[in-house]
């Protein structure tokens, strides 16, 4: 994420639009609380407005939406879609938790491997079990993996070329 402008109050005071440029789109922000998520290992950037508003430019497009509180911008590399959501699932991370309500094991995998600095690799193919809970950021990886045992998940972790890699073997 590379701001473009960074200053949110002009010099009377008053908030001014800045911008927030992603590899995706460029977010247009107008006084408001959201999360961008966008990594390199995803094919969606995600925009979730908490509160106030912002206009989502997307890169492939020249149309914009304007997002309202609740609301997410889903940019692909072939399409944009605007979908209501519980904000609390994107904004957890400012708080120290990883929030996981119904999310693809992948998905939420990829959120630890991120903070833990881990690999993730699955034996097979990769579990279709959602993944559910709040887990606290502080905790150490072998506390957070029990957590998730009760998913239905079977792993191991390993030291594989100097790198502790999670070995996904599959579901109960």
């Amino acid at each position: 994420v590379k701001p473009l402008k960074s200053k949110a109050k002009d010099k009377r005071g008053l908030l001014t639009p800045f911008l927030v440029k992603t590899k995706r789109q460029v977010v247009e922000v107008l006084g408001t609380g959201f999360n961008v998520s966008d990594y390199d290992d995803e094919e969606e950037t995600k925009t979730t407005l908490v509160e106030g508003s912002v206009n989502i430019i997307a890169n492939n497009n020249t149309d914009s939406m304007l997002l309202s509180p609740g609301q997410q911008a889903v940019v692909s590399k072939n399409k944009t879609k605007v979908r209501n959501v519980d904000v609390e699932q994107f904004i957890a991370w400012k708080e120290g938790f990883f929030y996981f309500d119904r999310l693809p094991t992948q998905v939420a995998l990829a959120q630890m491997a991120r903070w833990y600095d881990i690999d993730v690799k699955y034996e097979s193919t990769v579990p279709n079990a959602p993944i559910f809970g709040m887990i606290d950021r502080q905790k150490n990886l072998e506390s957070v993996l029990k957590s998730l045992e009760i998913s239905g998940l079977t792993f191991k972790l390993l030291e594989i070329k100097d790198r502790r890699t999670l070995v996904v073997l599959g579901e109960k």
